[in-house]
């Protein structure tokens, strides 16, 4: 097994659970491997902006193929259904919050228009 190239370096640039950023130095095309688990239903690879495959290795682990030069690369968790659904979760802390507002309110009135009229009784 060869050991990697010399020329070839990856530095993280940040590091967190949905997403990595690493700056990447290399002169000819390496397989950069990560001991992270390959999950095809949601992780996304950029590298220099640009979507690249994310490749399935050791039967549990992910790899991209970095060509050579100084680049830019990006791993995000971005699972498709997570937008509707944060989407979907706002419209319903809208309507709710904005029922509660208005039922609030419409009770608020009513009480007040309430203690008007006994008032003007007295």
């Amino acid at each position: 097994m060869e050991s990697p190239h010399p020329a070839a370096k990856a530095e993280f640039v940040s590091y967190g659970i949905q997403d990595m950023e690493l700056k990447v130095t290399t002169d000819a095309n390496n397989l950069l491997f990560f001991s992270e688990t390959y999950y095809p239903e949601g992780w996304k690879a950029y590298l220099d902006g640009k979507e690249i495959p994310i490749y399935r290795v050791n039967y549990l682990f992910r790899a991209v193929v970095v060509p050579g030069g100084i680049h830019r690369l990006e791993m995000k968790f971005e699972p498709s259904g997570f937008s509707l659904g944060k989407n979907l979760s706002l419209l319903a802390n809208v309507i709710v919050i904005g029922g509660l507002g208005y039922f609030g309110l419409d009770r608020w009135l009513k009480r007040r228009r309430e203690g008007r009229g006994g008032e003007k009784e007295r």
